[in-house]
């Protein structure tokens, strides 16, 4: 080794600066984090503020923002912009190599960090994360849908859309087959809160039977029963306005019969005799077309006559009763 390359080695006693020996800051509180959000227009740098994000404080605005930027994952068509929306593909067509996948489009790109989001809410928010062992323990969501503003944002993120002949839920698909691990921690949510409408003592929360009652939810969502209707046959699970009836001392409301009944009405066909193709026209023909709105419809109100009956006949007892207990009284 020659003198000059001797030079060049570097002294091990000499001290080196290590590259992260820097003035470091972190994300502090939620208006740290969302000036940093809004700061970026890089898809890697929101998906990984998106990560850190829920815990940095933020409340209710901080739920209701992972909705907003979670709502309409599942389909790449809700991310274009409407410059794109009005081009052709071929045109759009930009293939991109990046550190969250490949992507041909730039809506797939913006898709990717609402997928983020999504998962986020589902190990943060939607999954019950209660460790508690205790029977009547409630699950961790519960405190949050006390607030009226994240009420409203869930019933929302869980909404159907479509045509009326053709609606579905737009965050969640109907079959449980058809569920990744996330979205069926969603529909364990989603049945949850179904559940607690319908005044159902005994929730089911994954894989845990949970007891307990909340009147203020409850009653919120007792007003909401349309939507939860709404819910309940987007998730294929109408069985539990059946299970309502035998389980809970409350009865679907007059409105919650009406949302049934309107589903019932509109999401059927029926071949007449005659071979016509046609909307049912009333709830039995709508029955008649497999319609499962139509059979827990009529089922709920023979339910509700038996019920009537059968309380008539308790009370007409009791009165009997009451007289003779009179008559031995007045005749001792």
């Amino acid at each position: 080794m020659t003198s000059t390359e001797t030079a060049v080695v570097a002294n091990p006693k000499e001290s080196q600066v290590h590259p992260l020996a820097a003035d470091m800051r972190y994300i502090s509180s939620w208006e740290k984090w969302k000036e940093l959000w809004l700061a970026s227009t890089h898809a890697e740098i929101k998906h990984s503020l998106l990560h850190f994000g829920w815990a940095t404080g933020g409340g209710t605005e901080k739920v209701c923002l992972y909705l907003d930027l979670a709502d309409g994952y599942m389909d790449q068509d809700n991310f274009g912009l409407p410059e794109e929306k009005t081009r052709s593909w071929q045109f759009n067509k930009c293939d991109m190599d990046t550190p969250l996948g490949r992507f041909e489009y730039a809506s797939q790109l913006r898709r990717a960090v609402s997928i983020k989001a999504f998962q986020v809410l589902c190990q943060k928010f939607f999954k019950n994360t209660s460790t508690e062992s205790r029977q009547r323990d409630q699950p961790s969501w519960l405190h949050w849908l006390k607030e009226d503003v994240v009420l409203e944002k869930v019933l929302w993120f869980l909404r159907t859309e479509g045509s009326p002949g053709d609606l579905s839920l737009r965050n969640i698909p109907r079959h449980f087959d058809d569920c990744d691990n996330h979205q069926r921690v969603l529909r364990e949510f989603a049945f949850g809160i179904s559940m607690l409408a319908l005044g159902l003592t005994c929730l089911k929360i994954g894989d845990k039977d949970c007891y307990f009652r909340d009147g203020t939810v409850e009653g919120k969502l007792r007003k909401r029963h349309p939507e939860i209707v709404e819910l309940l046959n987007g998730l294929g699970g109408l069985n539990l306005l059946l299970d309502e009836r035998k389980n809970s001392q409350r009865e679907l409301s007059e409105a919650g019969l009406a949302k049934l009944r309107e589903i019932a009405l509109r999401e059927r066909w029926i071949h007449s005799p005659q071979h016509e193709k046609r909307k049912p026209v009333s709830i039995e023909e709508a029955s008649y077309a497999g319609s499962k709105a139509a059979q827990t419809y009529l089922l709920l109100q023979v339910n509700n006559k038996v019920q009537e009956k059968l309380e008539e006949i308790a009370r007409q007892k009791y009165l009997a009763e009451e007289a003779q207990r009179k008559i031995k009284e007045l005749s001792a």
